[in-house]
C-alpha cells in the first residue's frame, strides 16, 4: 500500500519498504506470457500535488530477477540484464502526475529516468493506481514488451 506522509505543507513522501515490495513483469513471448518478479525494492518519492514537482529514487537488486522457470532466469541474468556487471535498477522520478489522497490511494503517473544495464533511459510515464506502478517499455531494451508494476509496501 502506498502511505503518503506530509514533509511540508504541500509536499508528499512515499516511502517503499523492502520486505513488502517487489516489481512484477510481464513479457509478452510468441506462444505465452511470461510473469516475473524482482524483490528488496527501496526507495522515497518526494512531490508536490500541486505542481507536479518531484524527486526521489527508487532501487531494484536486478539479481533477484526471478520468472519461476530457473533455465529462463539463468539466462536472462546473463544474457539480458547481466546482473553480476549491473546488480541495480534505478528510477529517478522527475515528475508526477495524477492525485493521491489519504491514506495514500489514488492514481498517480510517475515521469522519470530509468537506469538498467548501465544506461540512462527516459521514461515517459508510469502509471501507478493504488499500490501498483505499471509504465511502458523504452524502445532499445531487448524485453520491447514489459509491462512493469511496482507492488509498493510502507515502511
Amino acid at each position: 500500500m502506498l502511505l503518503p506522509a506530509a514533509s511540508a505543507a504541500t509536499e508528499r513522501a512515499v516511502v517503499l519498504d523492502p520486505s513488502a515490495s517487489e516489481v512484477t513483469f510481464t513479457l509478452e513471448t510468441t506462444f505465452h506470457e511470461v510473469h516475473g518478479k524482482l524483490g528488496a525494492v527501496a526507495g522515497t518519492i518526494h512531490f508536490d500535488p500541486a505542481t507536479g514537482a518531484a524527486s526521489g529514487e527508487i532501487t531494484v537488486d536486478a539479481r533477484r530477477a526471478d520468472t519461476g522457470n530457473r533455465e529462463r532466469d539463468e539466462a536472462m541474468h546473463a544474457e539480458v540484464l547481466e546482473s553480476a556487471l549491473f546488480p541495480t535498477i534505478r528510477f529517478r522520478v522527475e515528475r508526477v502526475e495524477g492525485t493521491l489522497v489519504d491514506p495514500g490511494h489514488g492514481e498517480l503517473r510517475l515521469v522519470g529516468v530509468l537506469n538498467l544495464h548501465g544506461a540512462d533511459h527516459p521514461w515517459p510515464g508510469a502509471n501507478a493506481s493504488g499500490v501498483g506502478i505499471q509504465g511502458t517499455p523504452f524502445p532499445d531494451w531487448s524485453a520491447t514488451d514489459a509491462l512493469v508494476a511496482l507492488v509498493a509496501g510502507t515502511s
